[in-house]
């Protein structure tokens, strides 16, 4: 769409996330999901799409992006439709400030081989999107978690024990070395609370859960 009074060119375009041709996707944050191959022949329980929106304006070299605008929707459901579904919307908004003459020198990286595309995963660990505990003291909220987990969890699984774990994971993420160490000798001869804590180190996913 053109705006002729503003000079500008408004672009609008969308993608099906779960419908690619060429699809090359990193998942973070699923390692507890399963997915059922006869299922996934009926319905994906796993989709995304994603809007973009671009404002651009002409310039003596062609066309200048002036404004950038993406959004992107995640739908995860576990069973079926009736039962619920997790949803995770992305935004992001990126302005034209101003024109350097310094190139961007890109990353020297070796790429594998894929037809024309060249691709690059960042190497900054980003598993924490969502702060779901406020943490105050490390060493006692987890002691804490444990116990709660342990004792409501002995006949049948709790219905929070989902969030629970998540947030023991969290709070194991932020906590020293000598911390674990020290609940680990707490609880190592204790079966159910063991079975907990080593439950959940691998989902650390630092150098310390090694």
């Amino acid at each position: 769409m053109e705006d002729t009074k503003a000079e500008r060119i408004h672009v609008t375009k969308s993608k099906d996330l779960g419908n690619c041709q060429r699809r090359i996707i990193a998942d973070i944050g699923t390692a507890y999901t399963e997915s059922c191959a006869q299922c996934q022949e009926k319905h994906k329980n796993m989709r995304g799409a994603a809007t973009y929106h671009y404002v651009m304006k002409a310039s003596q070299t062609g066309a200048l992006i002036t404004e950038a605008t993406v959004q992107e929707l995640h739908q995860f459901t576990p069973f079926h439709e009736l039962s619920g579904a997790c949803q995770v919307e992305t935004r992001q908004r990126m302005t034209f400030v101003e024109n350097q003459n310094e190139p961007v020198q890109p990353a020297q990286a070796d790429y594998l081989a894929r037809g024309s595309l060249q691709y690059e995963f960042a190497s900054e660990l980003l598993q924490t999107p969502l702060q779901l505990i406020k943490i105050t003291n490390v060493q006692t909220q987890i002691n804490e978690i444990l116990n709660h987990l342990v004792r409501n969890n002995m006949g049948e699984v709790h219905e929070d024990a989902p969030l629970k774990f998540v947030q023991l994971a969290q709070l194991l993420r932020v906590a020293k070395y000598e911390t674990i160490n020290a609940i680990w000798t707490q609880v190592k001869a204790k079966p159910a609370f063991r079975r907990w804590l080593l439950d959940t180190v691998p989902a650390i996913g630092t150098q310390v859960a090694i």
